[in-house]
Order: structure tokens, then sequence, then C-alpha cells
């Protein structure tokens, strides 16, 4: 279940470059 949770923190982190920090 450990690279669950790399998967899920790199979807995470691409996701917030993806769009802008709008979401303070």
């Amino acid at each position: 279940m450990f690279f669950l949770v790399i998967i899920q923190s790199r979807n995470f982190i691409q996701r917030s470059q993806s769009l802008p920090h709008k979401k303070s």
C-alpha cells in the first residue's frame, strides 16, 4: 500500500501544477 501513497501524491502534485494556484 506504500506505492499507492506515492501514486496519489504524484497525482496531486501533477494536478496542482496543471491548474493555477487559485484555490488558496
